[in-house]
């Protein structure tokens, strides 16, 4: 899970620089949270099963209401679920910035 260390090595971004993701490893689950500035816009629990194609790498998260899923691939990160439908992609930049 190299991947992981390197995720949380940076800040992630939207483009419009308006939110951010943070990622969080915890008894082998990884939990993914979204913010507004300082207001939560969401949390989820991704579980440890992936798949691992290479150079990309998928999460999954589901419950009875919602499913999401967690797509690491190179510089990019989106997390989606179908329904609702909700898309975020984030982009590193700096820890400073």
């Amino acid at each position: 899970m190299d991947h992981l260390a390197e995720l949380q090595k940076r800040r992630w971004m939207t483009v419009e620089a308006r939110l951010t993701c943070e990622f969080e490893l915890s008894d082998g689950d990884l939990f993914v949270t979204i913010r507004d500035g300082d207001h939560f816009v969401m949390s989820r629990r991704f579980l440890a099963y992936m798949t691992d194609l290479g150079r990309s790498v998928t999460y999954y998260s589901n419950d009875e209401e919602e499913s999401y899923i967690a797509h690491f691939r190179d510089e990019k990160v989106t997390v989606f679920s179908s329904k609702p439908y909700v898309r975020f992609d984030f982009f590193p930049v700096s820890k400073e910035g």
